[in-house]
């Protein structure tokens, strides 16, 4: 008994001596003050190796006990586990976000404390009895109170696209001229590390060439940093595309912690846009148009929500989450009557959760029995807001 304790104290001061080793000298870290990134550190928790991944793991502290570890993590602040043992593990913590896979012959987890999350969150995480599942992976978010959007198991977050207005189309025969899109895919890789201005990274250039694949956030039109001509020098003009980006995302703003660097959220939402690309060529055709007159939708929308949303509340902005789900036919809380185009009002009942619930099943941002599923989180309501006119 003797011999275990004090093998325990042993490990845990060498944890700790690695942890402060790796420290680097950076602007933010009054609030991330434990960074990994010169060496992976193993940690022995109840005979079980982990593996803390160097370059992987931004916290303000962390202690071992016997059978648990725990982290207090702030917002931004991010942690990836690794376990040959292929051992799966648990947190108390519901307001940050675990994703975990699993292979043949390696469990990876990883705990993420995006933008969503105010101040300082502290949770413990347990080495589980059982081994993970192969093939599996997964994702949690937190509810209301604590702010989170949710994700669900196997899901994939895809970058919202405005549904059009249906066109009152004229009754005249005519001869349109009709647009073909076609789309090529071109693989970027993703980002999976903190980017800040100053870096010099190969994935720089990934982070480049996604901001490049939007006219709203290229770097440049010619000259250094333009489309093919991505580097990874991480510089002035990067920092100011990717505030732009935080920016049409709802992200961050000028004055937020974050702003104008690569944190969890930020690269999220930037690894949904690799690998795709779109090419529009028009296409003169002669075509006849059949007499009909359909309604237009009204996409008007007043304001955005910057509040979380739940069943049973009253808020200005629930008649807003009201117009952008309207806005899509596979969101719509009602065709006729209460709740329909141009009938929103300011009450979150039962239909408006149900289509809150459409919408994130819709985004891959929760499925049925996601803590967050129906309610408006961080995610739920920046992925809404980027669909706002």
């Amino acid at each position: 008994m003797l011999t275990n304790i004090m093998k325990l104290k042993f490990l845990i001061a060498t944890a700790l001596a690695v942890l402060v080793s790796a420290v680097p000298a950076v602007s933010y870290a009054e609030y991330n003050d434990v960074t990994l990134g010169v060496s992976d550190t193993i940690l022995s928790v109840g005979g079980v190796s982990l593996t803390v991944s160097a370059t992987s793991a931004v916290l303000e502290s962390l202690s071992v006990d016997a059978n648990t570890f725990t982290v207090t993590m702030a917002r931004n602040s991010f942690l990836r586990v690794t376990s040959t043992d292929r051992r799966t593990l648990s947190a108390d913590a519901t307001s940050i976000t675990k994703t975990s896979s699993c292979t043949d012959s390696l469990a990876t987890n990883t705990f993420d404390a995006g933008g969503g999350v105010s101040g300082s969150q502290t949770l413990t995480i347990t080495v589980d009895s059982g081994t993970c599942t192969t093939g599996s992976s997964g994702g949690g978010g937190g509810g209301v109170s604590s702010g989170g959007g949710g994700g669900g198991s196997g899901y994939i977050y895809v970058p919202p696209t405005a549904t059009p207005a249906t066109p009152v189309v004229s009754t005249t025969v005519t001869t349109p001229t009709v647009t073909t899109t076609s789309t090529t895919q071109v693989t970027f890789g993703t980002v999976d590390r903190l980017l800040t201005k100053g870096t010099t990274n190969a994935q720089v250039k990934i982070l480049q060439q996604i901001l490049n694949s939007d006219p709203a956030t290229r770097i440049a039109e010619t000259g250094a940093g333009s489309p093919g001509r991505e580097s990874d020098f991480f510089g002035p003009a990067t920092q100011k595309a990717l505030q732009k980006f935080q920016v049409k995302y709802g992200i961050a703003k000028s004055g937020d912690s974050g702003y104008g660097q690569v944190g969890p959220l930020t690269r999220t939402i930037l690894n949904s846009f690799a690998g795709k690309t779109t090419t529009t060529v028009s296409t003169p055709v002669t075509q006849t148009i059949p007499s009909q007159a359909t309604p237009a939708v009204n996409m008007s929308v007043s304001g955005s929500i910057t509040k979380s949303l739940g069943k049973g509340m009253t808020s200005s902005e629930v008649k807003t989450l009201q117009q952008i789900l309207n806005s899509d036919p596979a969101t719509r809380i009602a065709e006729t009557g209460a709740g329909s185009p141009g009938s929103e009002g300011d009450f979150f009942g039962p239909a408006t959760q149900k289509a809150v619930q459409k919408f994130q099943v819709k985004y891959g941002l929760a499925k049925p029995g996601d803590s967050g599923y129906g309610n408006v989180g961080p995610l739920t309501r920046t992925i809404l807001n980027s669909l706002a006119k």
